[in-house]
């Protein structure tokens, strides 16, 4: 597969936001509750649960960014899209 294509940075687009959702858990929730809780405390709570989504997509910028700064242009396509999908499940969270 090549280096430049779009299921590579639609994979890097999905996979980063989840390393920065688990950070979030470890920064700010980890002394309070077991990750069980922290689950079902999101779970309960939509708007909770969107922003910290809102939050992990910023991990998604320098992934973009060091992407368009290498000529990789697929590969940002592909995090661009990633990172829109994240953004139609916040905009369904804030919405119910």
């Amino acid at each position: 597969m090549r280096r430049d294509s779009f299921p590579i940075g639609f994979a890097l687009g999905f996979f980063f936001p989840l390393i920065a959702f688990a950070l979030i858990y470890i920064f700010w929730f980890y002394d309070g509750m077991t990750l069980r809780q922290y689950f079902i405390y999101l779970g309960s709570r939509h708007d909770t649960l969107a922003g910290v989504l809102s939050l992990s997509l910023i991990l998604n910028l320098p992934v973009f960014f060091l992407n368009i700064w290498a000529y990789r242009n697929h590969t940002s396509r592909g995090v661009i899209f990633a990172t829109m999908i994240y953004g139609a499940v916040i905009i369904y969270l804030k919405a119910f």
